[in-house]
């Protein structure tokens, strides 16, 4: 008998489109915790200068109408709720709750889980008399073996408070220190099938991710000129996200730097090509005008993800051999080789499909299949 078996692949199908889509984008900043960064907590000077700084910031954002995650960790948290009672500037409330009630922004969690992990830094947010979001501040992504996707599928129990927070919406999945990450740099909104598969979609997945492209001005530029240029396909969801660190807020100058900026994109607003949202925002636009279809356009390829074909199965029989596999999504066709070793390296076409099934002849030569999903 012939010995069958199949190997996966993952493409990317190439886009060409007519249309012009838009970006839905917003800005994050960060601030990270102690030892290498400010202690907040056991310095109130540098606190109070960096919230100087901060509060300039986010009224300028919100001056200049655009969406704003303010994602903390553990230690500026600390800070606000030992020394922050509220000034002027702030409306008499602390510079978190001041964000959240009076500019109407996102606050969301954001934990390198040295020490206070999500449910913890998601307490000290209530402490300080904001609800915290349940949009995830960044994870460790990739490699699959130093992944935390999976960790938060499930409610998470604090490390240092008894509390637990749940996630509702993945963001800012990377690799440690952002080294060699930029496989990951996608725009589009789509449920990781877990850890292995971080760019596949899956529907049964309990969270969605929302991509965060190349998280820098000059990114978001560039998708808005691929908008525009209709170098990306139309009907699909297109996200990014622009990353600061809180301690560059300090800089008046990096503040009207920034609002240089913003202001440069206004054009890009008025043609429709640039939305300001907030990340449960794009999540409702993704279910409501998308019907969460699943999107990843990759930075560096400047090709849409297409993964490998799920739950294949194999029959050999009477010298005939039939694949079947799990429809792709954004797939229209499927290619089928064959080849005589599992490196591939002398493999032939055998064939294409536009359904979830093929057959061939069985010959006593090939041995290995496998099917790739592409797209238009």
């Amino acid at each position: 008998m012939t010995l069958c078996m199949v190997i996966l692949l993952c493409l990317v199908m190439a886009s060409t489109v007519t249309a012009q889509p838009a970006v839905y984008a917003t800005v994050i900043t960060h601030n990270e915790e102690p030892p290498g960064n400010p202690n907040y907590a056991q310095n109130p000077a540098v606190f109070w200068q960096h919230r100087a700084g901060l509060v300039r910031f986010a009224q300028m954002l919100y001056d200049e109408g655009v969406t704003y995650h303010f994602q903390s960790d553990w230690n500026f948290l600390l800070a606000v709720q030992w020394y922050d009672t509220g000034t002027v500037e702030t409306n008499h409330r602390n510079v978190v709750r001041w964000i959240r009630e009076d500019l109407g922004f996102e606050v969301d969690p954001h934990a390198h889980e040295t020490q206070y992990n999500y449910a913890d830094v998601a307490f000290l947010i209530q402490q300080v008399g904001v609800t915290p979001s349940h949009v995830v501040g960044g994870y460790i992504a990739w490699p699959p073996q130093n992944s935390i996707l999976e960790h938060f599928w499930v409610p998470i129990s604090g490390n240092i408070y008894n509390t637990t927070w749940q996630a509702e919406i993945l963001w800012g999945g990377g690799t440690g220190l952002h080294q060699n990450e930029d496989t990951l740099w996608t725009s589009g909104i789509w449920k990781p099938e877990n850890r292995f598969l971080i760019l596949c979609h899956d529907d049964a997945a309990p969270l969605p991710n929302v991509g965060k492209y190349v998280s820098t001005f000059d990114g978001l530029q560039d998708l808005l000129d691929k908008a525009q240029d209709s170098t990306l396909l139309p009907g699909r969801m297109y996200t990014q996200t622009t990353v600061l660190r809180q301690t560059s807020l300090v800089s008046v100058a990096f503040v009207d730097s920034i609002r240089q900026r913003v202001r440069g994109l206004q054009p890009y607003e008025d043609l429709g090509l640039l939305h300001w949202t907030t990340m449960p925002e794009m999540l409702e636009t993704w279910q409501d005008e998308f019907s969460s279809h699943p999107s990843r356009y990759s930075y560096l390829t400047g090709e849409y993800v297409v993964c490998s074909p799920e739950d294949l199965t194999l029959h050999c029989d009477d010298g005939n051999v039939t694949l079947g596999w799990k429809l792709v999504p954004d797939a229209v066709s499927y290619r089928i080789y064959g080849s005589i070793t599992a490196d591939f390296t002398a493999q032939i076409l055998l064939g294409t499909a536009n359904s979830s099934t093929f057959s061939t002849s069985a010959d006593s030569v090939t041995k290995f299949f496998r099917v790739a999903a592409e797209g238009p």
